[in-house]
């Protein structure tokens, strides 16, 4: 069991440090996998308490910002592009959420749920 507690946070932090989202199914399906090879079934109050352990909560997940400002200039030129053509051409295309576009094209669009430390 303690194996599996160490080997969980070490999953998790690595996921974190590389800015990747992690949820509560790829804790439980990691948790499974560990718990495994040592003949350990961790249960779902296990990892309400692990997590509780670590001080983690849900939180909005963002992904990595890897754009340069050219980069971003450049999507945004072409999404305007594509609008106004649509247009010109009445061919009125649904564009849905488009208040997160201009977040999407920086790269912070949010990319579901994960957990995080508290207080981070």
């Amino acid at each position: 069991q303690v194996e599996v507690d160490s080997l969980l946070w070490v999953y998790f932090s690595a996921r974190r440090d590389d800015s990747l989202a992690v949820t509560n199914r790829d804790l439980v399906a990691e948790a499974n996998r560990l718990g495994g090879r040592v003949g350990f079934q961790p249960t779902s109050k296990w990892l309400q308490n692990w997590k509780t352990r670590h001080n983690l909560v849900p939180c909005a997940a963002q992904r990595k910002v890897s754009h340069t400002m050219d980069d971003i200039r450049q999507r945004l030129q072409k999404l305007h592009e594509f609008i106004f053509l649509s247009r010109l051409r009445r061919k009125y295309v649904a564009i849905l959420n488009f208040d997160e576009i201009p977040w999407s094209v920086a790269g912070k669009m949010s990319g579901g749920g994960t957990l995080e430390i508290r207080g981070t």
